[in-house]
């Protein structure tokens, strides 16, 4: 089953972003291999001036650990439920080794991110998130809106008088997928009117160029769009090499 799944990943910066002469904020992390197919985003505060620090670093780390779990056995859905507290510490971590001046700031400004991420195995798939987002599995949309106050990750890391425990998520949500065609998830900068569109792309590059399209000549996109897309097909080689 794993390796009838097409994993493609793609990335846009956004048009507010261009303006301002900001960095792209999202970051993702893909990984296909014998035992399974895990994907993450993770969309850094736009409010934070370099968020795409800890968007890049957890994302690669998300990735690692879901790997080892699997070869450690660990069952498919206890997998985010022991995830979400080592990315906890991972974080704590880096600020015990960046030794900020100040501590607040270093967190708001490096650490704050959202996360959606799927992980496929022989037992099935799961998919996670820890703030807003986009998941698409065939034609069931969630667009994950939480009023632009994400529940990010490390506010764990923020003393409770400096944040309100309301916006503290504890654990990931998470959703079985069995029975599925083609599974999306995306940063909510991605227009969810485009998933269609996707259906007609096959070539391996084909992703990345037609966000180039949407951008660059109908002007979509205001913020940073990162998706990874999963389709199941019949075989590799039917793929289009065009």
């Amino acid at each position: 089953m794993l390796n009838s799944i097409r994993a493609r990943a793609g990335q846009i910066i956004g048009r507010s972003h261009m303006t301002r002469q900001a960095n792209c904020q999202d970051s993702y992390a893909l990984a296909q291999t014998e035992s399974a197919v895990i994907g993450v985003v993770c969309d850094g505060c736009g409010e934070g001036h370099h968020s795409e620090v800890g968007s890049t670093l957890a994302a690669k780390y998300i990735i690692a650990q879901c790997l080892q779990l699997i070869d450690e056995k660990c069952d498919l859905a206890e997998i985010p439920a022991v995830l979400y507290p080592r990315i906890v510490d991972y974080l704590e971590d880096l600020i015990k080794v960046s030794m900020p001046i100040n501590r607040l700031q270093f967190v708001q400004h490096h650490l704050l991110f959202t996360i959606v991420g799927v992980i496929l195995t022989q037992e099935g798939g799961i998919i996670f998130s820890s703030g807003d987002g986009l998941i698409a599995v065939d034609d069931t949309v969630n667009s994950i809106n939480q009023n632009n106050k994400p529940a990010y990750i490390a506010y764990h890391l923020i003393r409770e008088n400096v944040i309100s425990t309301s916006v503290i998520q504890h654990d990931f949500t998470t959703q079985i997928v069995d029975d599925w065609q083609r599974i999306v998830i995306a940063t909510d900068g991605f227009e969810t009117q485009l998933l269609p569109e996707l259906r007609a792309l096959q070539h391996p590059r084909s992703l990345q160029r037609k966000l180039n399209v949407w951008s660059n000549q109908q002007r979509r996109f205001q913020d940073d769009a990162t998706l990874i897309v999963l389709d199941k097909v019949e075989s590799r080689d039917n793929e289009s090499t065009d």
